[in-house]
């Protein structure tokens, strides 16, 4: 309903704001965000948080950077962003669920780390056109971008509500301990949680160094 009044208000003030260009152009803008949404929306789900998606993002985006600077295939680069960051999300999810630390101390110190080791690299510029095209790229007059994050989006909307897991992370975020008891592996599932958070946010840091097509070691911060 706010969504809706919004977009009423935003017309009325701007007879250019209800047209496909800028419509279109909003799905770029919203894409990145709304990647690492989907993540923060699994972990929300468990009763957690993360503070670190803005720093993992900044991370995996220098790493696939530097490595297509340096002509590794983009795929490769791709994935190793993805899964650093993901090993990432591996580490702070097992100090919360196997550790029990609360996972706001846990995500900040993981916050810091990241940040730090984005920051021991630097600007990376000049990265090719077929790395740009992933985070911003067009296809027809859609953004590459805002395609990946409407199908992600569906992809794990369906994962929530019809699979044993994407419904045991309502269960766990009701009651951990009831969850626990009814056979649902918490820690296991809490983890991987975490590993998904992070995944997403690395992904999205991707999508940010091919969109400027420079890998930015303070991209995604205050995210």
């Amino acid at each position: 309903v706010l969504l809706i009044v919004f977009i009423v208000i935003a017309s009325i003030l701007s007879p250019n704001f209800l047209t496909i260009g800028n419509v279109l152009n909003l799905l770029q803008q919203a894409s990145i965000p709304g990647i690492v949404a989907i993540g923060m929306t699994l972990v929300i789900i468990i009763s957690g948080i993360d503070l670190s998606v803005g720093s993992v993002a900044a991370f995996a985006g220098m790493i696939s950077a530097i490595l297509v600077s340096k002509n590794i295939p983009i795929i490769i680069a791709v994935l190793a962003g993805v899964v650093l960051g993901a090993a990432l999300g591996l580490i702070t999810g097992i100090l919360i669920a196997k550790f029990g630390l609360p996972d706001f101390i846990a995500s900040l110190a993981m916050m810091e780390i990241a940040r730090g080791a984005a920051l021991l690299t630097t600007q990376v510029f000049g990265l090719s056109s077929d790395f740009k095209f992933i985070g911003g790229g067009f296809i027809g007059k859609v953004s590459v971008s805002g395609i990946i994050w409407i199908i992600l989006t569906v992809f794990f909307a369906l994962l929530l509500k019809y699979t044993s897991f994407g419904r045991s992370l309502f269960a766990i975020g009701g009651n951990r301990e009831a969850a626990t008891l009814s056979g649902i592996k918490t820690t296991r599932n809490y983890a991987i949680t975490y590993v998904l958070c992070a995944a997403l946010a690395a992904f999205a840091g991707v999508l940010t160094a091919s969109w400027l097509a420079t890998g930015q070691p303070t991209a995604g911060d205050g995210m």
